[in-house]
Parts: structure tokens; C-alpha cells; sequence
């Protein structure tokens, strides 16, 4: 069946020398594998476009719901970058949310609002005049409330520890998988921040980092056989 859909790129393997496979998450059928063929002939835009992570497409495609691959007829850019590429911080941030979509999201199905929250992350990351240390933190936390595990944000002087385990603050840490203190408060003000409003607490660079790696678990421990996210030893690494 040919149709068209929008899509966010994620990730991209050679498949020929004119060919390519790329997992794009679509707004009418979820995550996709598309090959890509005949890119040796084809205009040098697009080929960004389909290798560069959470590039925003508008494509007609081959759809049959009994092939693993499918197949793109027409692509073209719905909304150029105009920061993205040329931004060290923001390429390294968009790596990390491409992957993350790629190892935590299986559904293989229409999610209409879980495509408009990503939609919506693209531009907010594009858009932005900088990166900030709580963008990806709070994309993480956003993210969650999606996927089924959204934290409750019950944290207090009594209840200063993350369980990671069940997704709450609890007054002490009884098995490995906490946040302590003082990341803990950081994460609760994390939980209760929206894209517009500013982090109650300040966060550096290397405490963003360590965050985001324990954020990175509590999505493992709710998602089991979830692969690690490669890209996350790219964040922090240039003072965003």
C-alpha cells in the first residue's frame, strides 16, 4: 500500500553502496525500518536528511504490515535544521534523544501523542539559543510519563532518597538502585519543571551527567532488555 507519513529519524546502517536502512519513527505506524535506495544519484540534501539524527520528514512509502523492511518511494525535509548541525551540544544531544527513542520505544503502531511530544522536543532542541544542563533530563522525565513510568515526585526532608526500583522518593535507600542525595533533590526539581519554566536548583555540567547515566538506569530497570545508550558518554563533555 503507498501512503504517506511524517517521520523522525533515528538511525541509519549502509545497506549497498547506493543504499541505506533507516529506523524512523513514523506518525501513522510507529517504528520503522525503511531501506533507502538509489542515494548515489540523489540530491546531496536528502542524504543528510536521512542519516542525520531526528531530521523531520514528510514521505510517501510502501507499506505491507508482513515485511520487516519497507520502502521509501519520495522523502523530503518537512522542517530544515537551522542549529542542530552546526551546534557540537546540540548534535551530541540529538544523538543521545535518537537513540534513546530507538531502544526504548517498540511499539510498531500509530501513538499520535507520543509523536507530537517528539515532534515538539525537535524543535524545542533546534529552536533554543542554547543548550541547557536539564534539556535532556528533562526530556528523559517527559518521556517516561509515555512509556508508563512517569516518577512520582513525592520528595520531602523525609523522603530524600529515588528509589529507581519503584519510582519513588522514600526516606532511605534499601537496596542498590537509589539516588541519593543531593541528585535526588535535583531530580524532583527536574520532575516538577515544564519547558518553559526554569530548574528550581542549579545543576553543572558533571552532576547533569551522573543524572542522566541514573535516569538512563531507572529506564533499563523498567524496560528490561533494553540495550545501554552509547551516546550518553557524548553528553557533558563540552560543558553543556
Amino acid at each position: 500500500m503507498l501512503t504517506k507519513t511524517r517521520g523522525i529519524v533515528l538511525h541509519h546502517i549502509p545497506y549497498s553502496d547506493s543504499a541505506i536502512i533507516v529506523k524512523i519513527y513514523t506518525e501513522n505506524f510507529g517504528l520503522v525500518s525503511y531501506i533507502s535506495q538509489g542515494l548515489k544519484g540523489t540530491k546531496k540534501p536528502l542524504r543528510n536528511y536521512l542519516t542525520r539524527p531526528l531530521s523531520l520528514m514528510k514521505m510517501e512509502v510502501y507499506h505491507r504490515p508482513t515485511r520487516d523492511v519497507q520502502r521509501i518511494k519520495e522523502a523530503e525535509a518537512e522542517k530544515p535544521f537551522h542549529s542542530i548541525p552546526f551546534d557540537p551540544d546540540k548534535r551530541s544531544a540529538a544523538f543521545f534523544i535518537a537513540e534513546t527513542i530507538l531502544r526504548a520505544v517498540k511499539e510498531e503502531e500509530a501513538n499520535p501523542d507520543l509523536f507530537g511530544f517528539l515532534v515538539q522536543t525537535t524543535h524545542q532542541l533546534d529552536d533554543a539559543p542554547i543548550i541547557t544542563c536539564d534539556f535532556c533530563l528533562l526530556f528523559l522525565i517527559q518521556l517516561s510519563r509515555y512509556l508508563g513510568f512517569f516518577p512520582q515526585n513525592n520528595f520531602s526532608t523525609h523522603s530524600e532518597y529515588f528509589d529507581l526500583r519503584n519510582g519513588k522518593f522514600t526516606p532511605f535507600a534499601g537496596h542498590p538502585d537509589f539516588i541519593h542525595p543531593p541528585l535526588s533533590r535535583i531530580l524532583s526539581s527536574v520532575i516538577g519543571k515544564t519547558s518553559d519554566s526554569p530548574t528550581k536548583e542549579m545543576i553543572f555540567p558533571d552532576m547533569a551527567k551522573e543524572l542522566l547515566g541514573k535516569l538512563v538506569l531507572y529506564y533499563r530497570i523498567h524496560l528490561p532488555g533494553m540495550h545501554r545508550i552509547r551516546s550518553l558518554e557524548l553528553m557533558y563533555t563540552d560543558g553543556i
